[in-house]
C-alpha cells in the first residue's frame, strides 16, 4: 500500500484519537491558563480535525484558537487559525469565506516576514483560483 493512503480502519482510528485528544486538551486548556499554549493545542488539534474530515471539529477549534490568538496578540498564531478555516471553508465549497481567511492569514505571514508561509498561502490562492 503506497504511503499515505488511509484504510477505513485507519481513519477511524484517527478520528478515535481525535475524539480522545480533543477532549484532554480542553481539559488541559482550561487547566493552567497558558494561553499561547492553549492557541497551539487548538490549532493542532483543528489540523488533526481537519486531516480527518471533521469539518465541524475542526472549525471549532481554529475558532478557539483564533479567539485566543487574537485576545494574546500572537499574530502567528491568528494567521495559523486563520489558514486553518479557510482550508474548512476551501473543503466546505465556500470560497468566499476561504479567501477572506486565507488573504488575512497571507497579511500576517507578510508582516511575519515568513516566506514558505506566504508561498503556501498564495499558492492556495491560485490553485482554487481565489
Amino acid at each position: 500500500m503506497p504511503p499515505g493512503t488511509r484504510t477505513p480502519r485507519s481513519a477511524a482510528t484517527s478520528k478515535q484519537t481525535l475524539r480522545i485528544t480533543g477532549r484532554a486538551g480542553r481539559q488541559g486548556l482550561h487547566a493552567d491558563g497558558n494561553q499561547p499554549g492553549q492557541a497551539v493545542t487548538l490549532n493542532n488539534l483543528g489540523q488533526l480535525a481537519l486531516q480527518t474530515a471533521d469539518l465541524d471539529q475542526a472549525s471549532r477549534h481554529y475558532g478557539l484558537a483564533l479567539a485566543i490568538a487574537r485576545g494574546i496578540n500572537a499574530p502567528t498564531d491568528q494567521a495559523r487559525a486563520l489558514e486553518g478555516l479557510g482550508q474548512v471553508h476551501l473543503r466546505n465549497g465556500d470560497s468566499g469565506e476561504a479567501a477572506s481567511h486565507l488573504r488575512q492569514a497571507l497579511t500576517i505571514y507578510h508582516r511575519a516576514g515568513t516566506p514558505a508561509d506566504v508561498h503556501r498561502i498564495e499558492e492556495t490562492l491560485r490553485r482554487h483560483e481565489l
